[in-house]
């Protein structure tokens, strides 16, 4: 896997020229990212989000 930081790239909004960074409200920005060996499914296929929660994959 290789994470790539595009800070600083460039996209067009309404006709201007804008960085991502400035799109972007601060609290959804990514802080951290850790691995894991698989996500924890339902029967139907949903991601159990309460047990990477538990396990400090999911804040």
């Amino acid at each position: 896997m290789t994470v790539v930081d595009r800070l600083k790239e460039l996209i067009k909004y309404k006709g201007y020229q804008v960085s991502l960074a400035d799109r972007v409200a601060p609290h959804k920005k990514v802080r951290q990212v850790e691995m894991i060996d698989f996500i924890p499914e339902s029967a139907s296929g949903k991601i159990l989000r309460k047990d990477l929660r538990s396990k400090g994959a999911l804040v």
